[in-house]
């Protein structure tokens, strides 16, 4: 079974191809040829003009149900959500029941892994999330973790020092959720004219940056790898920025919905939109987009977390954060911001940014290699509808909208 890929702009920045107008030949699975005007044979013939072939994309966050709330997600419905967005990599939260802390759990969460796509488990910081113990990095690691985080736990600075220290000497990096509950607590959206408004108590940049600050003086002491999450505010951007700047080895990402709107859209109460960190301000959304654009920011995570909607069809301050998003991260992130930010640097931040940020070996688009690609149409449409939906969380702001750019997922 071949087919070719006809007149496609390539993107595989780690490839002689990279951003040249290609014809791809694919053979059961893998690359056969790349090149111009290549034979066509008996092959499917799939039009590449005015589209861009990229190396499939790798998410840095995302939460499936199973094992403990298969109500949510199980890994089937996740995986096959994720593969609908492009994603062929995608490391998944500990926050399950039992919790990712021992290598049982571990290989569970990699069962359904196939040279196609992967799930790549990130183990707790600490055993069963406690904050108390440090798990066995080097043992999880053995059994495929590619990092460690508590998620969105407060984590003690002792926890944190030591985990960073253990990072050092496993080549293992630390992930992040950068929140600081005790300084807003009870918050449930971002502290500003509109959450007075609506009568809410609002969280102000600090519930972000003083975690960042303090982790990167601990990382700073330590020597350690550290990755910041879903980074959401101007301040948050400019300390990272100059962190990278003094040579430490941080990085960071956003999440695909952070640019799709700000503290004010929150007035009509959808709780769809109710996520955390919360949308903020007009100045911070432009510094993350600047920060895109810099390379500060290093990735793009789908940041999904899919539940059922009972928890999400209450009053607003009842309702539980989170977006279930997988399968539309690229064109909610490129709708909101293609006219600011060239597409290729988004494709960059799907893809080897991820890679980096995550410590895992690129993918590549060369012959002899798997075909784990994406066919990303800038001009295309992509409706967002609860029958087209694959994910079991329904908990998302765009249904029934019309999203820019439409992308084919060609892993099999």
């Amino acid at each position: 079974m071949k087919t070719l890929i006809q007149n496609a702009k390539l993107f595989s920045p780690l490839s002689k191809h990279h951003l040249k107008i290609m014809d791809v030949e694919l053979t059961n699975g893998i690359i056969s040829a790349i090149g111009k005007n290549l034979p066509v044979g008996k092959s499917k013939i799939i039009a590449g003009k005015d589209h861009i072939l990229s190396v499939a994309f790798t998410d840095l966050r995302a939460n499936f149900g199973e094992p403990g709330f298969e109500q949510n997600e199980t890994l089937r419905s996740g995986i096959a959500a994720a593969k609908k967005g492009g994603f062929t990599r995608v490391c998944l939260m500990p926050s399950l029941m039992p919790v990712t802390d021992n290598q049982g759990a571990v290989q569970f969460l990699t069962k359904e892994n196939t040279p196609a796509f992967q799930l790549l488990p990130l183990g707790s910081l600490s055993k069963e999330m406690k904050g108390k113990q440090l798990t066995e990095f080097s043992e999880l690691q053995k059994a495929g973790a590619v990092g460690f985080t508590e998620d969105e736990l407060t984590v003690s600075t002792e926890l944190m020092m030591r985990a960073l220290e253990y990072s050092k000497q496993t080549n293992t990096r630390i992930f992040v959720a950068p929140n600081d509950y005790s300084v807003h607590p009870k918050a449930q959206m971002h502290e500003g004219k509109t959450s007075v408004k609506m009568g809410f108590k609002g969280a102000s940049e600090l519930s972000e940056t003083l975690r960042i600050q303090r982790d990167l003086a601990l990382l700073k002491y330590t020597g350690g790898s550290l990755h910041f999450y879903s980074i959401s505010t101007a301040k948050g951007v400019d300390m990272i920025r100059k962190a990278k700047k003094d040579d430490l080895q941080v990085t960071c990402s956003i999440a695909a919905h952070q640019l799709s709107f700000t503290h004010e859209d929150m007035i009509d109460y959808d709780s769809n939109k109710k996520t955390w960190p919360p949308f903020r301000s007009t100045a911070d959304r432009k510094s993350l987009i600047n920060g895109l654009i810099d390379g500060t920011v290093d990735a793009i995570e789908s940041q999904h977390m899919p539940m059922v909607i009972e928890n999400k069809e209450l009053e607003f301050e009842y309702a539980n954060f989170g977006i279930s998003g997988i399968e539309i991260s690229f064109q909610t992130i490129y709708s909101a911001v293609k006219n600011e930010v060239p597409i290729e640097t988004l494709i960059e931040k799907f893809t080897i940014g991820a890679e980096f940020s995550a410590n895992i070996p690129p993918i590549q688009m060369e012959v002899g290699e798997p075909a784990l690609l994406v066919l990303i149409s800038p001009k295309g449409k992509t409706k967002v509808t609860n029958t087209s939906w694959i994910s079991r969380g329904k908990n998302t702001p765009f249904f029934n909208s019309e999203l820019d750019s439409a992308i084919t997922s060609l892993i099999i």
